[in-house]
């Protein structure tokens, strides 16, 4: 257990970190919408080098909604100290958590966390502490999480340790849409096709000198609510009975259950498993690519370069799968919902676990290793920041119920 006084100085040192993202942001010059400090409010500028918008409010600044696109004045991101900020892809968006909202402990990651929108809980996927960008995570636009704050009349923050904070919803929409506007906007005039789901949204003016918006078009009509027993997940989770066990790294899925405790996804069949191992999706134990598919909402395209082999890693004789979400594209909208701006989610799905999905990394890529005892394992490739704390320095190593990290 760290020290108490150590733990109140690094506490100290990520809200003046939070506060000082947030300090800058606002101190550019651009377009402030809202007045109230409980009420949402939208800010848009134009750095030279990127178009920012974000969603927040002034005098509560432990959530926010931000987008980033290419400025059209094309300046470099050094020249304008954007290298070290966040920035997001075509149409992607972050949320910013301020540190305090959370416990952090070695290894400085959260698992399972949601936003709790209208009662419903979208969960989010694993994200680390960031005391130089801020601490955030990614998602595409289109995805219901993010689609459902235009609607929201009560949100609230779930995390890992049970800690439930509420936030006003008062403009938020609103200031979401004027955000997201400059960012959808910039990326269409780069010639990427709009989703149709970011069709409310029209193009920014005068985006280059000043960030000046044209409102955003009313709200859409609500979609029509999820049915009582199946969650709508922002990133939507593989659901696990609550009496099951989650491991830190990778992640074990956690989502939401409907009413009783009873898993919100129906009890896989074991599939007879081929005797050699699968080249292609098609190929594949068909529970494999229809859980896939259950996160991107039930279709998607699925790349055969997709799919990874990952040997026999649970040593039971038979082939086990990796899949690769940088080539998995969540349908209609045919969008990347599962990657950052390096790191991708990759998912490994074990014959003795019914080839139902076992662990998640969060990595540029996860490679089967053997070990010197003739087993097999998975070597992580990450960021410099997902590998700080050694993730990527030893052999990940399933012990029948979860994968644990053996360094040497």
């Amino acid at each position: 257990m760290p020290h108490p006084i150590a733990a109140i100085r690094r506490q100290a040192r990520r809200m003046s970190t939070f506060a000082a993202v947030l300090t800058g942001f606002m101190g550019v010059s651009g377009t402030l919408s809202g007045a109230s400090a409980q009420v949402w409010q939208s800010r848009s500028y134009d750095s030279g080098a990127l178009i920012s918008g974000a969603a927040y409010m002034p005098d509560d600044r432990r959530l926010s909604f931000s987008c980033t696109a290419p400025s059209p004045q094309g300046l470099a991101l050094i020249q304008t100290g954007d290298h070290e900020s966040h920035r997001t892809d075509a149409f992607e968006m972050y949320i910013g958590f301020a540190d305090q909202l959370f416990d952090w402990e070695p290894p400085f990651r959260q698992f399972n966390t949601a936003l709790r929108i209208n009662g419903i809980d979208y969960f989010v996927p694993e994200f680390s502490l960031n005391e130089l960008q801020g601490t955030a995570v990614y998602l595409a636009m289109a995805l219901p999480l993010v689609q459902a704050l235009h609607t929201a009349n009560a949100l609230q923050l779930v995390t890992p340790q049970g800690v439930v904070h509420d936030f006003p919803t008062a403009g938020l929409s609103a200031a979401v849409d004027t955000a997201f506007n400059v960012c959808v906007s910039r990326w269409a005039a780069m010639g990427h096709g709009v989703p149709t789901s970011l069709s409310r949204y029209r193009q920014v003016t005068n985006a280059g000198g000043g960030g000046a918006v044209v409102p955003a078009a009313p709200p859409a009509a609500p979609p029509a609510a999820p049915p009582a027993a199946r969650p709508t997940p922002g990133i939507p989770r593989f659901d696990l009975p609550p009496n099951a066990s989650r491991t830190p790294l990778p992640l074990a899925f956690g989502g939401p259950a409907p009413a009783g405790g009873k898993p919100a996804t129906p009890a896989i069949t074991p599939p007879d498993a081929p005797p050699r191992a699968a080249t292609s999706i098609a190929a594949l134990p068909p529970v494999i690519p229809a859980q896939v598919r259950s996160l991107c909402g039930g279709a998607a395209r699925i790349e055969d370069t997709a799919l990874r082999q990952g040997g026999d890693l649970d040593a039971d004789g038979l082939p086990d799968y990796l899949i690769h979400y940088t080539d998995v594209y969540c349908q209609p909208a045919d969008i990347r919902g599962f990657c950052g701006a390096a790191n991708c989610s990759i998912e490994v799905f074990l014959s003795s676990q019914s080839y139902a999905r076992a662990a998640e990394f969060l990595a540029i890529d996860v490679a089967p290793v053997s070990t010197p005892d003739g087993r097999r394992g998975l070597r992580m490739s990450a960021t410099p920041f997902q590998c700080a704390d050694g993730a990527c320095d030893g052999i990940w190593q399933w012990n029948g119920q979860s994968f644990n990290l053996n360094t040497p």
